[in-house]
Parts: structure tokens; sequence; C-alpha cells
């Protein structure tokens, strides 16, 4: 993992996206996903190396069902264009990795 000598405040806007989900707080949750859009496409290569952190949890526990119905929430959610952004500079990114391992399917 890089060090950034610039603290961007991604790694906590990060982490209470993941925290309010398992909460189940579903407008926390939006307010902060989009300050994590925000930030992330600010700081695209900070952002990638706290993407990668994954967190496991039982679906019929009460954290996991809180997961599930957010993420259906946020499924169906209107996207900001900071959001759609970042998605589409993801998609780029999972492009050039592919491209360059050699893999082009």
């Amino acid at each position: 993992m890089r060090i950034y000598p610039i603290q961007s405040g991604l790694k906590k806007a990060f982490d209470d996206t993941i925290l309010l989900s398992m909460y189940g707080r579903y407008k926390d949750y939006v307010a902060c996903h989009k300050e994590l859009a925000s930030k992330a496409v600010k700081n695209f290569d900070e952002y990638l190396d706290y993407a990668r952190i994954n967190i496991r949890v039982p679906l019929f526990s009460k954290e996991g069902l809180n997961i599930l119905s957010v993420a259906i929430k946020d499924k169906f959610r209107r996207k900001t264009p900071d959001e759609k952004l970042l998605k589409k500079m993801l998609f780029e990114q999972k492009i050039r990795q592919k491209y360059q391992k050699g893999l082009y399917i």
C-alpha cells in the first residue's frame, strides 16, 4: 500500500460506507457514498488501494440482512455524476489491467 502525504479523508469515508451499510442506515449511507465518490474521483489512485478491502458477513445474520437491504435500495437509486464517473473510471481501469496481463477477453 502506498503512503500518501496529503490526507484526503478518503479512508474515513470508505470505512463509514461499510459501517453504515452494516448498521442498515440507508440515508446516512447515501450521503456518505456521495461524499466518497466525489473524493474518489479526485484521488483515484488512493481509492484503488482502499477498494481492495473486502468483508465477509454471513447473509442470514442481522448485519448481513442490513447490508443486503442497503444494497438493494442502492441498486435502484439515482446516481450522481461523480458516482457515474467513478464507475466509468473503474471500468476503464479493469480493462487496462486485463490488457496489461495479456488477457483479451
